[in-house]
């Protein structure tokens, strides 16, 4: 099977599953806010966020970083990963003493400190996890696929235990360090087919493999941080209840974000090789992921901005219905995810990662001051305008960027199709549309019509896509 060939079906092998994963996870989402409540599942939602960017602090960028040299054929690559499970180990003892201590000073529901301490073990067993990366550069990502999949079933099970038991907020947390605890420890044994770590200290891999990580570690974090800002921040300037209804529609809103991420971990080790060896390639490659991830994020936030209410109260309950507003403000945002996650992957393989932190401090600092001049006035609102504004700030200023310039005009020259598409269809919507139902198809129909009749897809594309399969 050629290169190609092998990508084009890790492809679609992740977007099957991640297909999977996405159904399971807002079935696992329906069930704890029905569960939960509004002000639990708040409470939840707030220890998950500094959950969150503790394990990316932990991670700090080793990730992509240690696909990159695998699959560029690194000499001593069981030395390499033996010493960067153990920096991230210490990184990890580090963090979560941290961690522990400002949710010991700055929660205020006394139950935080307890949660924080359950999954301080979890963030530990995550620290010496890099299995992903393994399986990653020799292309094959059947085994983290499946090995995800069997985590979210067994998370939902356990779920369904809980509640049958009639447990609490702790023995959520409890059942949720249970599986992805078994994930890590089996995707470690099965990576072991490919490579075994050397626990040998060597001062001088430390150093450059710090060296190389940090600038994509400090971007994972400001992205978490952008992405869980407005919790902590709204956990501060309001309730609990305000927090419960924004995360059910953040947390809809980042389903989306499965499938360019199962696109991107595919492609990432061949924009490396591409790069290297075949420029020409590596441009066609990532012109064509721009190109058709900006026409399908925009359509499915068409249809999801239509489908608000009755997918909100599906979801959580009529109690959630506030969420429906909050999730027609925040699904656009996508748009600019999408964009955020192809270009940073695109600026690690060409060496150019400290581009993606700079746009993304740019943004958390954007974040937070709207933060907290919207939150006081519009609450939970402030927090989703917030978030949109701050997120499509990012490409306006990354077109300043010398190194970012050329792919932020690719991106843009991208977009100009679906963009127009969606002027087109929100009118003809607004003119025609009569209900849920009605409107859902009319866009669908005219949004591809719009595309087709533009001629988005080429003779050329159809000609590389076919290669490919």
């Amino acid at each position: 099977m050629s290169v190609v060939k092998k990508v084009a079906g890790n492809t679609a092998l992740i977007l099957g599953t991640r297909a999977v994963n996405t159904v399971i996870g807002i079935a696992t989402v329906s069930l704890l806010t029905r569960f939960l409540g509004l002000t639990d599942f708040g409470t939840y939602e707030i220890i998950f966020a500094y959950v969150v960017i503790a394990a990316n602090i932990v991670e700090f960028g080793f990730r992509p970083i240690l696909t990159r040299e695998i699959s560029r054929g690194r000499e001593e690559v069981d030395l390499v990963v033996g010493n960067v499970m153990m920096v991230k180990f210490l990184l990890a003892l580090a963090t979560v003493a941290v961690v522990n201590l400002m949710v010991h000073f700055l929660g205020q529901d006394p139950r935080l400190s307890k949660l924080m301490l359950i999954y301080s073990l979890g963030i530990i067993l995550f620290s010496v996890s890099v299995f992903e990366s393994t399986f990653a550069a020799n292309l094959n990502v059947k085994v983290p696929s499946f090995l995800r999949t069997a985590q979210r079933i067994l998370l939902l099970a356990l779920i369904l235990l809980v509640i049958y038991a009639q447990g609490s907020l702790v023995h959520i947390v409890i059942v949720e360090l249970v599986a992805g605890s078994l994930y890590l420890l089996f995707g470690y044994l099965l990576s072991l087919k490919y490579l075994k770590p050397a626990f040998v200290f060597k001062p001088a891999l430390w150093k450059e493999f710090v060296q190389l990580s940090w600038p994509v570690g400090a971007f994972a974090v400001l992205d978490q941080l952008l992405r869980k800002v407005d919790i902590i921040i709204l956990s501060s300037l309001t309730d609990a209840v305000s927090v419960g209804i924004y995360s059910l529609a953040a947390r809809l809103t980042q389903f989306l974000e499965l499938f360019v991420f199962a696109v991107m971990v595919s492609v990432f080790p061949l924009l490396c090789k591409y790069y290297v060896s075949e420029k020409g390639k590596f441009e066609t490659l990532w012109r064509l992921i721009f190109k058709y991830s900006m026409a399908f994020i925009t359509l499915v936030c068409l249809v999801i901005f239509y489908v608000a209410r009755p997918l909100v109260v599906a979801v959580g309950g009529e109690e959630f219905a506030d969420a429906s507003l909050a999730l027609q403000l925040l699904i656009w945002s996508q748009i600019f995810v999408y964009a955020r996650v192809i270009s940073g992957h695109i600026f690690v393989a060409i060496d150019q990662q400290r581009l993606s932190v700079v746009l993304a401090l740019l943004a958390v600092i954007a974040n937070i001051v709207l933060d907290y001049l919207l939150i006081p006035q519009m609450g939970y609102l402030g927090a989703c305008w917030a978030t949109l504004i701050s997120y499509s700030l990012v490409f306006p200023l990354a077109y300043y960027l010398k190194g970012a310039r050329p792919y932020m005009k690719d991106l843009l020259r991208s977009s100009l199709r679906p963009g127009f598409a969606l002027l087109v269809t929100v009118t003809a919507v607004f003119l025609l549309g009569q209900g849920v139902i009605l409107n859902v198809l009319t866009a669908v129909l005219v949004y591809c019509s719009v595309l087709l009749l533009t001629k988005m897809v080429s003779k050329e594309d159809l000609r590389l896509i076919r290669a490919m399969f």
